[in-house]
């Protein structure tokens, strides 16, 4: 029996990262993921020894911290509420009855559905601070007033 060539997958051969296979791994060899965010341009790398494998930058959206911040400690706490009421309702929901041996797993999966609605809610307002101005509570200091 004979194989149609349309039955074999052909691609491009991807390139292993590490050393090659007919000689031992050196120290020089290791592959270190290098990721900056600490100014507004951020950037990425992947290094082979002193050999840059691929880089990428772009730059940063420049929120500073005293602009998320009350988005932050609004999620915070809706999160702890969120965990609270959970604990709460889960055993009126009977898990165990219904998923058997899976229903820790199941309820953690259920936790971290509704926490990642908090989340994404709490990336929101950070990022639209200035349609909700009810989100400037935390008064910011000034560095040109002197300190008392």
């Amino acid at each position: 029996m004979t194989k149609s060539p349309k039955s074999e997958v052909r691609g491009p051969k991807s390139r292993p990262v590490g050393p090659p296979l007919e000689r031992e791994a050196s120290p020089g060899d290791d592959v270190v993921l290098a990721i900056d965010t600490s100014t507004r341009a951020g950037g990425v790398a992947i290094c082979r020894g002193k050999h840059v494998l691929g880089e990428d930058t772009w730059q940063a959206g420049g929120h500073q911290t005293v602009q998320v911040l009350p988005a932050a400690i609004i999620a915070g706490v809706m999160a702890e509420v969120v965990r609270v009421v959970f604990s709460r309702v889960l055993p009126i929901l009977r898990l165990s009855s219904t998923q058997g041996p899976f229903s820790i797993s199941v309820s953690f999966l259920l936790l971290v559905y509704f926490e990642t609605f908090v989340v994404l809610g709490g990336a929101f307002l950070a990022s639209q601070a200035e349609r909700y101005p009810w989100m400037g509570f935390l008064k910011t200091k000034r560095s040109d007033t002197p300190p008392s």
